[in-house]
């Protein structure tokens, strides 16, 4: 009992911190470039990920599974393309659903931070 609460424990501090690793860089990348540059198109990114802040977790993971997984591309390229099951696969692939998933929040909840520093603050 005390080994299986341990396991999950330690994957759950795994997930969080490779999920972490992938949407932290990029979710600060896409907030500074849209808060700070005068990029073209910045109002269509606005939308593009105000409209994935709607998506629960399971639909998003879903899509993903439908699209990349078992039910989509893998399985059409053939059996053979997809790695024996493994808990670090299992685990690989969670982590990068969530990562994806949590990209859009990290990118507002940055934002806002940008938005509401003083500019002379920073420098």
């Amino acid at each position: 009992m005390q080994h299986e609460l341990f396991n999950a424990i330690r994957n759950t501090c795994i997930l969080c911190g490779l999920s972490c690793l992938l949407a932290v860089p990029i979710g600060a990348f896409l907030a500074i470039l849209l808060v700070r540059t005068d990029v073209r198109g910045r109002t269509f990114a606005w939308l593009a990920i105000g409209s994935q802040l709607t998506l629960p977790l399971y639909v998003f993971a879903g899509g993903w599974s439908a699209a990349m997984g078992t039910q989509g591309w893998a399985r059409v390229f053939g059996p053979n393309l997809l790695p024996a099951p493994s808990s670090l696969s299992n685990l690989l692939a969670v982590a990068i659903v969530h990562g994806l998933a949590a990209i859009p929040w990290v990118c507002l909840i940055l934002s806002l931070g940008l938005l509401w520093t003083d500019r002379g603050e920073e420098e």
